[in-house]
């Protein structure tokens, strides 16, 4: 299941939509919610950076007893978007 992590809702009286542009503030709130347990007990984490001008910075963490596994997750997030759907298409 993929879920969107966004760094805080405003105020619904606003209803500015989160603001999805700040990556920082997105792995702040990302690391909380591991730490508030949101996403279970977390094994491994992989995560890929990508910039304007340098290659993709994969980075993994965890139990990892071979680098595969964390192929392994990135892989399987990777099926999860292909198998997204936009809003309001079946």
């Amino acid at each position: 299941m993929i879920r969107l992590v966004t760094p805080g809702s405003p105020p619904p009286e606003e209803g500015a939509k989160p603001e999805l542009l700040d990556i920082p503030a997105l792995l702040r709130t990302l690391a909380d919610n591991i730490e508030a347990g949101e996403y279970g007990e977390v094994l491994r984490a992989a995560i890929v950076l990508r910039s304007a001008d340098l290659p993709p910075a994969v980075f993994g963490h965890g139990a990892v007893e071979h680098v595969a596994q964390l192929y392994m997750d990135l892989h399987a997030g990777a099926d999860e978007l292909m198998a997204m759907r936009a809003p309001g298409r079946e």
